[in-house]
């Protein structure tokens, strides 16, 4: 009596598709192989081109170079910061100078006012055409700058101001 059993296979398990995969993982390890045999050898000419003084110079300067970069951008950070401060300390201060200016024209046109008509009320009749000009130095809009005269200084002005 024989006894045995029968084996069926599918496609993927016949012994030619196998041999063909071996065959192709052996191509690819022998691939792999040459390639880190090129990679040592290469590793190899840079051992002996770089001496480990050379190696230990060009690690201590990449620290270097890393260290002065963070401090780099420290300092940009910190300028940054600085002139944002400085912008808005320039946009106060600007406002804060118009509104200034705008006072003291409001003065000087106050000021003028009143003194001319001091100056008419000084003068007899027609005299009031020939009114001579303040010897005050001007800027170049006509108005003071600077003037000894007791009578043209802002805190006369002022004065009047008050008392009328």
């Amino acid at each position: 009596m024989l006894y045995g059993y029968a084996r069926v296979s599918s496609v993927d398990q016949s012994l030619t598709v196998q041999e063909d995969a071996l065959k192709a993982a052996h191509g690819e390890i022998l691939s792999q192989r040459t390639r880190i045999g090129e990679l040592l050898g290469q590793i190899r000419d840079l051992e002996a081109e770089w001496t480990e003084e050379a190696i230990q110079r060009i690690t201590t300067e990449n620290t270097t170079l890393k260290q002065r970069v963070r401090q780099l951008t420290t300092d940009n950070r910190t300028l940054d910061e600085r002139l944002k401060a400085a912008r808005s300390n320039m946009r106060f201060q600007d406002r804060r100078l118009a509104s200034i200016a705008s006072r003291l024209a409001a003065d000087d046109v106050m000021h003028w006012t009143a003194l001319a008509g001091l100056m008419q009320e000084q003068l007899p009749g027609n005299a009031a055409s020939t009114i001579p000009q303040p010897s005050c130095e001007g800027s170049p809009n006509g108005m003071p700058d600077r003037c000894d005269h007791p009578s043209h200084s802002r805190a006369e002005s002022a004065k009047r101001r008050i008392r009328s």
